[in-house]
């Protein structure tokens, strides 16, 4: 019977933090294959054996902390996409937070009904997983996945802060049991301290919510003004474009007449200069144009490689429908900031080089851009490049936004930096 109750109270323990690990924190499980379901037959194995040997990992202690949060640990890291350092960080923050709350609860109802702690655990336990999954299903539609998607620093300081607290809660909770004789005074401290520490570990999460939403909205305001930026200075390239080629045309007629007149009166000489000058415009035109087939991606490349091709080495290869199947403002978006960032960094070097290609296959799109550069390029662990300007705030958007737009369009990007060189490869499907 014993056995039996470890087993059920471990079960309903292990529910109870998986189900605030998934609904609060929102991470993305790992990809199926055939090493994580061997790790995670491998960890239910070893859960389950022990228990029916009688081991109890919630009240037992390895070290100094309990053996099932060591367990717990292990599991979420074999379910979620998380590195390690994510996974003790978010694994502690979610054992405090339910820790703070049961402890309370439990303290509150053994001091004023006098019942027993074990007797109490498992359906403290169920109740709290029924109200996270309320939660769940009242908010799922309104609910910010990447709230919580916060970085490594932050999660430090939550979980000290929440350290701190069950400290602090604990020390009041042993004065009011031990120190305050039993009575009126002592079921309203007892009442005061469940309350007043879940409404501090509640207040704490919406605080986060909201400010890190807030955040997120921030960002998102500052990529739509990027992209209505870089679409204008797309259609202002693109009339410039059209300009040049429409004057030509309205004076290509008087230069036809003018041919005409100096053949009639057989002056060769003046012909020759005059078709030289005619030449030198047409080949002016024609050198602003890179074309890959594509008139949006052939505007921005135009619009920032024509500028250094006389300084620097630029080498564009492929060729690209102007129809297809991806939207034009998402190929300009890409496109824009790949190549803008390209040439500001080729610029910043005395001898740089800049390559693109550009290959149109069945199923996807490959974009694939290449240049020199000088200083250091790190890649964050979401494979990001992160910028080497001093206002790290205000930039960086632009990679953030790439990834994004690529994300959207079922397809992949990855950036490489070593040996002075940066490659930027896109994949879009098509």
């Amino acid at each position: 019977m014993v056995r039996t109750e470890i087993v059920l109270t471990n079960i309903i323990m292990l529910f109870e933090f998986l189900s605030l690990f998934y609904v609060v924190f929102r991470r993305e499980f790992r990809k199926r294959s055939q090493q994580r379901f061997f790790c995670i037959a491998t960890w239910v194995l070893l859960w389950g054996i022990a228990m029916m040997a009688g081991f109890d990992w919630q009240s037992s202690i390895v070290g100094p902390v309990p053996a099932f949060f060591l367990i717990y640990i292990l599991l979420i890291w074999i379910l979620f996409d998380l590195s390690i350092k994510e996974t003790i960080l978010l694994g502690l923050a979610n054992w405090l937070i339910l820790s703070i709350v049961e402890e309370n609860v439990i303290i509150t109802i053994q001091t004023l009904y006098k019942i027993e702690e074990r007797n109490l655990d498992g359906i403290i336990m169920f109740v709290i997983s029924c109200v996270i999954w309320g939660f769940y299903f009242i908010k799922r539609n309104n609910y910010n996945d990447k709230a919580f998607n916060l970085p490594i620093k932050i999660w430090i300081l939550l979980d000290v802060i929440m350290i701190i607290l069950m400290a602090m809660l604990s020390f009041f909770a042993y004065v009011i049991v031990t120190k305050i004789p039993d009575g009126k005074m002592s079921s309203i401290g007892q009442v005061l301290l469940l309350f007043g520490g879940i409404l501090i570990i509640v207040l704490l999460l919406v605080f986060v919510y909201y400010y890190s939403s807030s955040y997120e909205y921030r960002i998102q305001k500052e990529i739509m003004e990027m992209q209505v930026r870089q679409q204008r200075e797309y259609f202002e390239r693109l009339l410039e474009r059209e300009e040049d080629t429409r004057k030509f045309r309205h004076d290509i007629l008087n230069d036809l007449l003018e041919l005409q007149n100096y053949c009639e009166k057989n002056k060769c000489q003046q012909m020759r200069q005059y078709l030289g000058n005619l030449t030198g415009v047409v080949t002016q035109i024609s050198k602003k144009n890179y074309d890959v087939g594509n008139s949006t991606v052939n505007t921005i490349l135009n619009y920032y490689l024509t500028p250094i091709k006389d300084r620097y080495v630029v080498e564009i290869n492929g060729m690209l429908p102007d129809k297809i199947s991806v939207d034009d403002r998402d190929i300009c978006i890409i496109c824009a900031n790949i190549i803008r960032n390209a040439a500001e960094a080729v610029s910043r070097t005395d001898n740089g080089k800049i390559w693109v290609n550009i290959e149109n296959g069945k199923s996807y799109l490959h974009f694939q851009v290449e240049n020199t550069f000088e200083g250091e390029i790190d890649i964050d662990k979401n494979g990001i490049p992160t910028t080497s300007k001093d206002d790290k705030h205000n930039h960086g958007i632009g990679i953030r936004n790439v990834c994004e737009i690529v994300h959207k369009n079922g397809g992949i990007c990855d950036f490489k930096a070593e040996n002075g060189q940066f490659k930027s490869d896109i994949f879009i499907k098509l």
